[in-house]
């Protein structure tokens, strides 16, 4: 019979844990930051400037190399994203052109929203999301993120930066009780990568659910049926996959948690969208 050994935290490690959770728990109540709106309005999209442009374009083009990855801004794939963000633009009454890219990078499931102006879809998420009234929900997300500010100013830093901070101390308690001889060194590493991706890789739990809500307006008050914004969460890790880099899947809520409160904000969506269809006839 095999026999399990039992780990056992030496108390130095044990008191690191005990502290690291302490900390954790303190600063949780950090990530469920008061609205930059209120709930049924879509926030004013504001200008970005022309260098802040030049910039974005650069960084991105440099991320992308170094991933290997292609954008592009021609071809039926673009004309297809680009046609949905024009009318979502519109009906948010943004006055500037947004950066719109789509990349091809094999079956990477992906799309962002960067810079206050740049989104870049990923071409396997279009081809997972055939229909334009279910890939409108993602678009309209990633539109939400730039009406909300949530990556302009200092907005993410000041609402994601505790989400990042938790997410650094759980690896670091992952690594502390697995790797019995964990060093400062690596301790350090794991939190500074951690602490990274929190801050500028991912948004965090209040942005994720302030783009859902505002997202599902948007697609109402443009015409998309908001009911799609519920139906695409019902499937998402099916269709698009769990471990997908799409924003509003690799943050912290989870499917079905954003599903409901998207079933709660369906009350506001819902007379915008009968409104667009009345003036459409």
């Amino acid at each position: 019979m095999k026999m399990t050994q039992k780990f056992k935290l030496p108390a130095i490690k044990t008191r690191k844990l005990g502290f690291l959770f302490a900390l954790a728990l303190s600063l949780s109540a950090c990530t469920t930051a008061t609205k930059n709106f209120e709930s049924g309005t879509i926030p004013a999209y504001k200008t970005v400037d022309e260098t802040v442009v030049e910039t974005n374009k650069s960084r991105l083009d440099a991320m992308m190399d170094e991933q290997g990855v292609e954008l592009s801004q021609s071809g039926a794939e673009f004309e297809r994203v680009k046609r949905i963000i024009d009318r979502l633009s519109a009906t948010a009454d943004i006055q500037q052109s947004l950066d719109v890219y789509t990349a091809e990078a094999g079956e990477q499931v992906n799309a962002f929203a960067m810079g206050g102006n740049t989104i870049v879809v990923y071409n396997e998420l279009l081809r997972r999301l055939p229909k334009d009234e279910e890939l409108a929900v993602v678009l309209a997300h990633e539109v939400a993120h730039i009406l909300g500010g949530h990556n302009g100013d200092r907005t993410m830093q000041k609402r994601s930066g505790a989400v990042g901070i938790l997410g650094g101390l759980a690896q670091i308690v992952v690594l502390v009780a697995t790797e019995g001889n964990a060093d400062a060194g690596e301790l350090a590493g794991a939190g500074v990568s951690a602490l990274g991706t929190g801050v500028v890789l991912s948004y965090g739990r209040a942005m994720e659910h302030e783009a859902d809500h505002i997202g599902m307006l948007l697609m109402a008050k443009s015409g998309y049926d908001p009911k799609n914004a519920i139906k695409v969460w019902g499937k998402a890790s099916e269709v698009l996959g769990a471990g997908a880099g799409v924003s509003f899947l690799s943050s912290h809520p989870s499917h079905g948690n954003r599903k409901k409160r998207l079933e709660k904000d369906y009350v506001y969506a819902e007379p915008l969208y009968a409104e667009s269809q009345s003036s459409s006839n």
